[in-house]
């Protein structure tokens, strides 16, 4: 069962200390929401997590192996990562742009074999583009891109998966399918960390909470444990009108035929 830790890690950025202590445990059959405010140090979290931006101190290890140390191809086997705002900027096919996703197991100049179909396959499907599939990348919409490439994210098959604010830009029904998703995903094994702005998603789809203020992280722990009046209001500066835990959408049914 894949535990991903990181304990202090701080990034700086020039002469700014962009992230100070952040901390985060990830388990694999739980998804994690990271929360706080704009600018607080989530996205820079995750970068550090990846080995995308440069840990001044601090430690990531997975299942207790110091990441730092780790060859490039087993972090990209073991953390897929579907950041914030992707830009797409070849004119490939959905179905191509997916495929990328299964590089970390493929040797140099090697096609992808039957295993990398059938993962891409179960990606689309799982993401709900594959409609898509021959579609220039180029011409999707702020919606259809960011789920696209969370389907490339899914066809690594990696145990982690770090998704940086991924329902922002989709419509009601979409952001709920891709939280249920990563719900299923978790209950299959995996460890989901995703960004979100939503309270109430949180509440309701994730099983820790990681509060992130002013480069550190301020709270930890279930929905309940965080997101309380008092947490609101020091670091939103905001106070809660309801239940977080009752806030949101729900599913409609299908239509009658």
């Amino acid at each position: 069962m894949t535990t991903v830790m990181a304990r202090q890690l701080a990034v700086v950025a020039g002469k700014s200390e962009i992230l100070s202590d952040g901390n985060l445990t990830a388990r694999a059959g739980r998804v994690v929401g990271l929360i706080g405010p704009n600018g607080a140090g989530k996205t820079t979290l995750l970068r550090a997590i990846l080995g995308l931006a440069p840990v001044a101190r601090g430690v990531v290890t997975v299942d207790g192996v110091d990441m730092s140390a780790a060859p490039a191809h087993r972090r990209a086997r073991t953390l897929a990562y579907l950041p914030q705002g992707g830009v797409i900027h070849w004119p490939i096919t959905v179905e191509r742009l997916v495929l990328l996703g299964r590089l970390p197991h493929l040797e140099p100049w090697a096609s992808p074999g039957e295993e990398d179909r059938r993962a891409v396959e179960a990606a689309l499907a799982a993401a709900d583009v594959r409609s898509l599939c021959v579609r220039l990348a180029t011409t999707l919409s702020g919606g259809e891109r960011t789920r696209v490439l969370l389907a490339r994210a899914l066809a690594t098959e990696a145990p982690v998966l770090l998704a940086d604010e991924p329902v922002a830009a989709l419509d009601p029904y979409h952001q709920l399918t891709i939280m249920a998703l990563f719900r299923r995903l978790a209950a299959a094994g995996r460890a989901v960390v995703v960004v979100l702005h939503d309270l109430g998603l949180a509440a309701r789809y994730c099983d820790d909470l990681v509060l992130i203020a002013k480069g550190k992280t301020a709270a930890c722990g279930t929905p309940t444990e965080v997101l309380t009046p008092q947490v609101l209001t020091e670091v939103y500066g905001v106070r809660p009108l309801s239940d977080l835990a009752r806030m949101g959408l729900e599913l409609a049914p299908p239509p009658m035929n």
